[in-house]
């Protein structure tokens, strides 16, 4: 899980949007099953569970996200800024528009994962 790991500055496009639809999913599944059995447990049980839940799925998704603006070259500011004017729906789409953005060259958090790839793959890192 390279989102919970704090050695992984930047994550590229796939491994985000394949991250981002497991979660996706996932929450689902949770609300689906604790909705199916709610009536077991009572609604304190409930509501505390789907709110640790969903404390857990948004800092999640702020540190995928995070991660993924520092692969296009941005800061961590930027994506709180896009949160900030979210409730103005411009927000949304800088997001969008940053996180469906090309993999930055190298930056201040990190090379970029092709060059490291294509000079370990040419012999540049002594294994």
């Amino acid at each position: 899980m390279k989102v919970l790991n704090w050695n992984v500055k930047r994550i590229d496009r796939q491994y985000f949007w394949i991250a981002w639809i497991t979660l996706m999913i996932l929450e689902h599944m949770f609300i689906a099953f604790w909705f199916a059995v709610w009536q077991s447990y009572g609604y304190g049980i409930l509501f505390f569970t789907l709110a640790g839940l969903n404390v857990f799925f948004l800092v999640y998704r702020f540190l995928l996200s995070a991660k993924r603006f520092h692969d296009a070259g941005y800061s961590t500011w930027y994506l709180i800024l896009c949160i900030l004017l979210s409730f103005f729906i411009v927000g949304i789409g800088m997001w969008f528009l940053v996180v469906i953005k090309d993999s930055a060259e190298d930056n201040a958090w990190g090379i970029s994962a092709e060059r490291e790839k294509f000079e370990k793959s040419r012999g540049y890192y002594a294994d």
